[in-house]
């Protein structure tokens, strides 16, 4: 299965350089879990979004931002889980602000 990873934040300052980034958190617990997976990971921070496919697993991160601010690629992504859910994918969201 793929499990697409929507990064909607990279924790700058909190998370340290020899830290493992966030994205690599949800590859690595999702890994443990078995399985054999492929991953792609999306900034959508930086209003990079996947096309959505019904048998793929889309998980948006958390975010230091708020799910109810008006920034660009807030509203992109709102409109893309808006069309996703539309499709039936499978999503999961992570605290979001």
């Amino acid at each position: 299965m793929t499990i697409n990873i929507l990064l909607c934040d990279t924790f700058p300052g909190i998370l340290g350089e020899n830290d493992i980034t966030y994205s690599e958190m949800f590859i690595d617990a999702f890994s443990q879990a078995g399985g054999c997976h492929q991953y792609r990971v999306h900034s959508a921070w930086r209003g990079e979004l996947p096309g959505v496919c019904r048998h793929e697993l889309y998980v948006i991160t958390g975010s230091t931002s708020s799910a109810y601010d008006s920034d660009p690629w807030i509203v992109k992504l709102k409109g893309w889980i808006v069309e996703a859910a539309r499709q039936e994918a499978m999503l999961v969201g992570i605290c979001f602000g």
